[in-house]
Order: C-alpha cells, then structure tokens, then sequence
C-alpha cells in the first residue's frame, strides 16, 4: 500500500516573538499565546528563583496578567479600533522593546 506524498501546509509567519504581521504589514496584531506563555513561565519556580538569586526578592509579575487581557480583548475587536486601544497599552506593537544595558559603554577601553 503506497502512501500519498505529504503535502507542505503554509504556517503563519510571525516577524517578532509576541507579534504577528497582518496582510497589509501596517498593523501587526499581538501573539498572544506569546504573553500567555510568559505569565506561566513568570510564576514558575525556576524564574522566581533566578529573580530571588539575582535581586534579592520574588518576581511580582507585574502587568503580565493585565498583558494578557489586553492582548485577547483586542483580538476580538476590529483592525482600526484595536490599534486605537492598543496604543494606550504596555503591548502596543509600534513601540520598540525595552532593552536594558548590562554594561556601561566606555570610550576608551581600560587597558590602554
């Protein structure tokens, strides 16, 4: 018995982790899953233990809830309307991400 060949389904393309690019690539809705997926992995031992060995105290956790309810209630709402209330969210998608420097950049290195 010969089996059929398989076929190559199309999968959606995310251009950033958390966000997915519409057809017109104007607006790019949120992934939620991506900040669903971030709220579990926030409250999990090995995140909370690495937040208490590096700081000192727990990770609150804080805005990741609130991420997420933001995130599934303008997946229902229409393309104009949801970037309007996106835009007064933390996960406004035009906004480029946060990025924190570890070190401080010097203009002369130290050893010369």
């Amino acid at each position: 018995m010969e089996s059929e060949p398989s076929t190559i389904v199309p999968v959606e393309v995310k251009t950033n982790e958390n966000v997915k690019v519409s057809s017109d690539s104007t607006f790019r809705r949120p992934y939620c899953k991506w900040f669903l997926d971030r709220a579990f992995y926030c409250v999990s031992p090995i995140n909370q233990l690495t937040q208490y060995y590096r700081r000192g105290e727990l990770d609150s956790c804080k805005g990741t809830w609130n991420n997420i309810y933001h995130c599934f209630r303008s997946s229902l709402m229409e393309e104009e309307r949801a970037k309007e209330y996106l835009k007064i969210t933390d996960i406004d998608p035009n906004k480029p991400q946060p990025t924190a420097n570890v070190w401080e950049l010097k203009q002369k290195p130290g050893w010369d």
